[in-house]
């Protein structure tokens, strides 16, 4: 399986390109976001990759980092999904976003996703949320559980915390930044909308 691929970029469009290695040139579908970083043909180029295979298919999916491609695999695993759904998903939505969405069961924010619609949105939440949250023995994801056991008030502003938290910031840190958001915006913000504007 071919999980990584180093070469010189020969093409770059939007969702493809065009890496070739040890003379070889090998077609890679990308989100849009990472053909907008790969520069100019000519220069070197680093992805991490996936092979997907179907009956009449073999396609390779790059990424930037490691982390966007086990998100991509994760987003597979979700029936109705494909890898094509699944790259104009990333293409559309920022990985962070998508997750803080999935970590806040916004039902209403993934539906309108290209794409995914509101049955498929619930199936993200329903399969990926414990994934996304990194479930724990107490029940709560990671997030919950600390925001809790720092006291974090319910409410869309200790969701918010809790999401941020599951994204990989310090309980102070979020509290912090939601803090601000909620200075700048006031209080009638949702969740989600919270969290981008925390992620701002």
């Amino acid at each position: 399986m071919i999980v990584s691929l180093r070469g010189h970029l020969l093409e770059c469009h939007p969702l493809y390109a065009v890496v070739e290695t040890h003379g070889t040139g090998y077609g890679v579908h990308i989100p849009l976001r990472v053909s907008q970083q790969l520069g100019t043909p000519g220069g070197e180029v680093f992805l991490y990759t996936r092979a997907v295979y179907r009956e009449d298919s073999a396609d390779l999916y790059g990424f930037l980092h490691p982390g966007e491609r086990d998100f991509f695999d994760q987003l597979l695993r979700v029936s109705g999904i494909g890898p094509r759904t699944a790259l104009t998903l990333l293409s559309k939505v920022d990985p962070d976003q998508l997750r803080a969405s999935i970590a806040a069961a916004d039902t209403t924010t993934l539906a309108k996703a290209p794409g995914i619609g509101k049955k498929t949105a619930e199936r993200l939440v329903l399969e990926l949320k414990d994934a996304v949250a990194g479930g724990t023995g107490t029940g709560l994801p990671p997030a919950t559980a600390e925001a809790a056991a720092a006291g974090t008030p319910r409410g869309p502003a200790g969701e918010a915390v809790a999401a941020l938290i599951t994204l990989g910031y310090r309980a102070a840190e979020a509290q912090k930044a939601v803090d601000r958001a909620l200075q700048q915006n006031g209080e009638g913000l949702s969740t989600e909308e919270l969290v981008r504007a925390s992620l701002r």
